[in-house]
C-alpha cells in the first residue's frame, strides 16, 4: 500500500489544481466592453448615464432653457410729448390678437423713468391707474390694414382737465385701456386685419372676427 500514496498525492494536487483555476475564473472580472459605473455603465441597464469622474460634489448640469418672445407683450424706449429728453422705458401689454365679435381690446402699460430729472406729464394724479386713450397721459390709436384711422379718428373730443402728473427717476406710472371694435362714428367695425399702435412707438398686429 505504501507504493501507492505518491501517486494518490499528485492525483489530488492536480484536481486542486484544476478547482483553483475554475474558481478564479468566475471570480474575475469580465472585459466585454461594459465599464465601471463611475465610467458611464449603468449595471442595472436602465440606460442611465453617469459623469465620468464620480468625485465628490459633481453632477450633471440641467438643459439649458430658451426664452420665446410674448407677441401680446413690446418694450422698448419713448419720448413721451411732455418731455422729450426724458429717458423713459415702456412695456405695453394686450389681452388678445384675435377678437371675437363683443370681445374688447385692453391695454396696459408701465412707463419707467430711468433718467436722472423728472418728467412733467399731464394726467390725473388722484387716479392710481392713469389712463391710455385720445384723453389719457399715453395715446393710443387704431388703423386698419391700408392704415387709415380707425379710432378715435380726427375728431375733437371733450377730456377732462388734465393736471401735472410728475414721473421722478427710479419710479413708474401704470396706464389702462381698452377698445370695444367701433369707429370713431361709434359703428362697429367690419371683421379684418388691424393695428393697436401705442405711444406712437408699439404696433400691435391684430384680427376682428
Amino acid at each position: 500500500m505504501r507504493r501507492f500514496i505518491p501517486f494518490m498525492l499528485v492525483a489530488l494536487v492536480t484536481v486542486g489544481a484544476g478547482v483553483g483555476m475554475a474558481i478564479g475564473a468566475i471570480q474575475a472580472p469580465s472585459h466585454s466592453g461594459h465599464a465601471h459605473p463611475g465610467n458611464g455603465y449603468d449595471p442595472a441597464g436602465a440606460g442611465r448615464s453617469y459623469p465620468s469622474s464620480s468625485g465628490p460634489g459633481q453632477s450633471l448640469s440641467a438643459p439649458a432653457t430658451s426664452t420665446v418672445p410674448n407677441p401680446l407683450t413690446e418694450q422698448g424706449y419713448v419720448q413721451l410729448p411732455q418731455c422729450p429728453t426724458a429717458r423713459v422705458l415702456m412695456t405695453v401689454s394686450v389681452n388678445t390678437l384675435s377678437l371675437p365679435a363683443g370681445t374688447p381690446l385692453r391695454v396696459q402699460a408701465t412707463a419707467t423713468n430711468l433718467g436722472s430729472s423728472t418728467c412733467e406729464l399731464a394726467g390725473y394724479p388722484y387716479m392710481a391707474v392713469q389712463e391710455i386713450g385720445p384723453c389719457g397721459v399715453i395715446g393710443m390709436k387704431v388703423v386698419n390694414a391700408s392704415g387709415s384711422d380707425i379710432w378715435p379718428g380726427n375728431i375733437a373730443i371733450n377730456c377732462p382737465a388734465e393736471q401735472s402728473l410728475p414721473l421722478v427717476p427710479g419710479h413708474e406710472i401704470t396706464a389702462a385701456g381698452s377698445w370695444s371694435q367701433i369707429s370713431w362714428s361709434s359703428a362697429k367695425v367690419t371683421p379684418g386685419r388691424y393695428h393697436l399702435i401705442v405711444a406712437k412707438r408699439f404696433d400691435f398686429a391684430f384680427t376682428v372676427s
